[in-house]
């Protein structure tokens, strides 16, 4: 975690940035054994498996499987209507206007916001949600995959121990160090 150092007028303060938490699968092939990628500089990488074999596509592994990658998220049937400060709460990697009457009518009414999973295709899935927009007469869909709060509380936790072997170091610094005279009379 870095922080990086910023004064506005009379107050200096630190930022870090707050960054969502990547997803990633290992490289397989069809029956779940490990492949290694390489990368082509002037020709098309391929992956290679622990024997040397070239393989042109590999899958990844989830959930112990071997897997394609996702299809573009057309038609969503599991959902659920969630409170406003839900969405707060989602580190958006990707923001949309969204059209649709009866759901703006619906959301206003209710004061929600609307939850679901959804896909771009390859490998990465997304937390969405849709809710009223600032712009009368349209939605805004926020996309991510991380929580705030749980990035946040994650990177508390490495101030705290950063601030702790900060302190242990003051302490040892502050231990005379022992001399060979100590030990050894001549």
């Amino acid at each position: 975690m870095v922080w990086y150092k910023l004064k506005i007028g009379l107050y200096d303060v630190r930022y870090s940035p707050i960054k969502a938490k990547e997803q990633d699968f290992p490289n397989v092939d069809k029956d779940g054994n490990g492949l290694t990628k390489v990368s082509g500089s002037f020709t098309k990488g391929h992956f290679v498996d622990k024997d040397g074999n070239k393989h042109e596509q590999a899958f990844k592994l989830i959930k112990g499987q071997a897997r394609g990658k996702f299809t573009r998220t057309k038609e969503v049937s599991n959902y659920k209507e969630v409170d406003l400060k839900e969405v707060e709460d989602l580190i958006i990697e990707k923001q949309y206007l969204v059209s649709g009457d009866l759901l703006l009518r619906d959301l206003k009414e209710t004061n929600k916001a609307l939850k679901f999973g959804i896909s771009f295709g390859g490998y990465k899935v997304y937390f969405a949600y849709i809710k009223p927009s600032i712009y009368e007469g349209f939605l805004e869909m926020s996309i991510g995959v991380s929580k705030k709060s749980d990035v946040v509380l994650e990177m508390v936790e490495g101030l705290k121990e950063q601030k702790k072997t900060t302190e242990i170091i003051q302490q040892v610094a502050q231990v005379e160090k022992a001399k060979v005279e100590d030990l050894i009379e001549l």
